[in-house]
């Protein structure tokens, strides 16, 4: 998977390429977005592309999150497909980071 990652005020966005965000696909993600994020203190991840993710997708998410927090750092996601949305929101993801509609948003709470 290709990612592309800029940076806005002191936050690190990474969108991901359109895709499924699965089991077949959470290590890349995993691995490649951790590398990403490594010493950044502010990071906001473009869902807006995922049509598909399941647990797997789902625990790397957690995984790049923990990364972030260990660091003491912040994390958000943005833009969830309705897929996404109905899988963050069966699992109550938004008890594990913080979830916005969309860039600005997200944005503007890391400045907060």
């Amino acid at each position: 998977m290709a990612f592309k990652a800029e940076e806005v005020d002191g936050v690190l966005i990474i969108s991901t390429p359109h895709t499924d965000l699965d089991a077949s696909k959470a290590g890349e993600f995993k691995d490649t977005v951790g590398l990403m994020v490594a010493g950044h203190p502010k990071v906001a991840i473009d869902l807006g592309e995922i049509g598909f993710m399941d647990s797997a997708g789902l625990g790397a998410i957690i995984s790049v999150c923990k990364a972030v927090r260990a660091g003491g750092g912040q994390f958000r996601v943005f833009g969830l497909t309705e897929a996404v949305k109905s899988l963050f929101d069966l699992v109550r993801a938004h008890r594990l980071f913080e979830v916005f509609a969309d860039r600005e948003s997200a944005l503007r709470a890391c400045r907060d």
